[in-house]
C-alpha cells in the first residue's frame, strides 16, 4: 500500500467472494499453481519458497 501511494497509483479492494472483479490476478494465480507450484512435489513450505 506504501508502494502504491508514493506512486500515486488508485487502489480498491474488491468484494468479497467477487473473485470476476479481478480476474486477471485470479487468471494469473491460477495458472501459477497449475504450471509450478503443481509440477513440483515440495517436502516443506521451506522448500517452496
Amino acid at each position: 500500500m506504501k508502494r502504491a501511494n508514493d506512486n500515486k497509483v488508485e487502489w480498491h479492494n474488491i468484494d468479497p467472494g467477487k473473485p470476476q472483479q479481478n480476474g486477471y490476478i485470479v487468471s494469473f494465480n491460477d495458472n501459477f499453481r497449475d504450471e509450478c507450484l503443481t509440477e513440483e512435489a515440495f517436502d516443506s513450505i521451506s522448500e517452496a519458497s
